[in-house]
C-alpha cells in the first residue's frame, strides 16, 4: 500500500456494528435543569407553571405575571414599586420579635412593621405626658438613643412635633 493509502486507512471511520442501535429520542430527552432564582425580587414572588407557561405570583397581592426567562425580572421589580399592599408592608421595615410561650416553652415569632407616623405620634404623646421641652428632638443624646432603638426613624423638627402635639390636643 502506498503512503497516501495508509494515511487514508488510518483516518476512516470504523463501521457501525449491526447490533448497535442509537437510543430512542424519548429516552435521551433530558429535562432542562431548573435554574436557581438568584434575583432578590424572587423573595416577593413565587414561581408557578400553568399550562406549560411560567408565571410569577406576587406574595403580597397574589397578582400573576408572566415569568419567562426572556422577560427577565424588570416587570417584577416594576410591580413591586406599584403594588399597593407593598407600600404598607415594605420588607426592609419588618422586624421579628420573639415571644416565649409560658405553657410549653416554645418560642413564637411575629413580624413587626415600622411605622414612621405612629412613632411620631408616640413621640408627641411622650412629650405631652412627661412635659418634656420641644427642643428634646434636637438633643444629640436623644437622637442617638432613638437611632440605636430604630435606625429607620427619621427625627422630626420642633415645628413638626409642635404641630403633632396640637393635633393630639384638638382630637381630645
Amino acid at each position: 500500500m502506498s503512503e497516501q493509502g495508509e494515511s487514508q486507512a488510518r483516518f476512516t471511520q470504523p463501521s457501525t456494528p449491526a447490533s448497535f442501535s442509537p437510543p430512542s429520542s424519548a429516552s435521551t430527552e433530558v429535562s432542562p435543569k431548573k435554574r436557581k432564582l438568584t434575583s432578590d425580587v424572587w423573595n416577593d414572588f413565587k414561581k408557578i407553571k400553568t399550562d406549560g407557561q411560567d408565571y410569577a405570583v406576587c406574595n403580597i397581592c397574589n397578582l400573576k405575571l408572566k415569568a419567562t426567562s426572556e422577560n427577565g425580572t424588570k416587570t417584577l421589580y416594576e410591580h413591586l414599586g406599584r403594588c399597593k399592599k407593598q407600600r404598607s408592608m415594605d420588607a426592609r421595615q419588618q422586624h421579628f420579635q420573639a415571644n416565649q410561650r409560658r405553657n410549653d416553652g416554645q418560642v413564637e415569632y411575629r413580624t413587626l412593621v415600622f411605622d414612621q407616623e405612629a412613632s411620631c405620634h408616640e413621640l408627641a404623646s411622650m412629650i405631652i405626658l412627661h412635659d418634656y421641652p420641644l427642643s428634646i428632638v434636637n438633643h444629640i443624646g436623644f437622637q442617638r438613643f432613638l437611632s440605636s432603638l430604630q435606625p429607620m426613624f427619621k427625627m422630626v423638627s420642633q415645628k413638626t412635633i409642635k404641630s403633632n402635639i396640637l393635633k393630639i390636643y384638638d382630637s381630645e
